[in-house]
């Protein structure tokens, strides 16, 4: 049975706004790149790129302190690449679950002494799982829920593990021995509902956002307000600021969308929140 984890900071991401969130950013090499799909974030390689040939990666602004659970649910798309989720400290540790071709599932974890080691299975199945990455301590468990519930790929419990760490999704074309060339086909992965619940947070105000304000091309904040639950949208210069101010008033939800459409936008950057607030 896994503990329930009491979080400071809970950040589910919608993928369903025209941009992707300014708390995500994406580094990628040229033929590599990630998009907005309807409701989905796809991570893509064209026709033509070759077996090591890049890779793209979307990363966190903000590390997760303490005890943390992250999840998302990865869907497996088209060719042979390795798509997924990871956790990635600044020290050299990291932590893996990924999709690999049509079958294969997968995780890892590299420290900067002990080195790199994997575990792996195979479900043909398994095509729209739920990837989950949480930390205990220095102890980090990689698992997945392809629909039975989660099941446990690896466990890592070495010094170091306890460092603050980032999300890191990613996209790469490597050669894996399952699967027979060529290497240069398109490949695709779509990704949703990620979550992530944390004990602390550096570079992010620690808070609930239960769901993701996302901004609309007529520069509109909509979010999904539960019945009866009271909101507050509030903005920031900068995700590290001490003050966020208000914009409007409290509203509150009725089950469906909640947007506020005079939003003030005179800085070229502004961050959005949404503050829940006691019914």
């Amino acid at each position: 049975i896994t503990p329930r984890l009491i979080a400071d900071f809970v950040y589910t991401v919608d993928f369903n706004g025209p941009n992707l969130d300014s708390r995500l950013f994406v580094e990628n090499s040229p033929q590599y790149g990630a998009r907005l799909a309807g409701t989905q974030l796809e991570l893509f390689k064209e026709e033509g790129a070759g077996a090591g040939s890049g890779i793209v990666n979307v990363y966190s602004s903000f590390f997760l302190t303490g005890d943390y659970s992250v999840t998302l649910r990865a869907h497996r798309g088209l060719g042979k690449a390795s798509a997924g989720l990871g956790m990635q400290s600044l020290t050299g540790h990291y932590q893996a679950m990924y999709l690999t071709g049509q079958s294969h599932l997968w995780a890892s974890r590299c420290h900067p002494e002990a080195g790199c080691d994997s575990r792996g299975t195979v479900d043909a199945m398994a095509t729209n799982v739920v990837l989950r990455i949480r930390r205990e301590g220095a102890r980090i468990t990689s698992e997945y829920d392809a629909g039975d519930g989660f099941v446990t790929l690896l466990d890592s419990d070495l010094a170091g593990f306890d460092a603050p760490m980032r999300l890191k999704l990613f996209l790469l074309q490597e050669e894996p021995g399952a699967y027979p060339p060529p290497y240069t086909d398109a490949a695709t992965a779509l990704y949703d509902d990620l979550r992530f619940e944390s004990q602390g947070v550096d570079g992010f105000v620690p808070g609930t956002y239960s769901t993701l304000a996302t901004i609309s091309r007529d520069l509109q904040v909509c979010w999904t307000g539960e019945p009866a639950q009271r909101y507050q949208l509030q903005w920031a210069p900068v995700i590290s600021a001490g003050n966020w101010l208000n914009v409007g008033g409290p509203v509150t939800g009725t089950g469906s969308s909640i947007c506020a459409s005079e939003v003030e936008a005179a800085e070229a950057v502004r961050f959005y929140r949404i503050e829940t607030l006691p019914e």
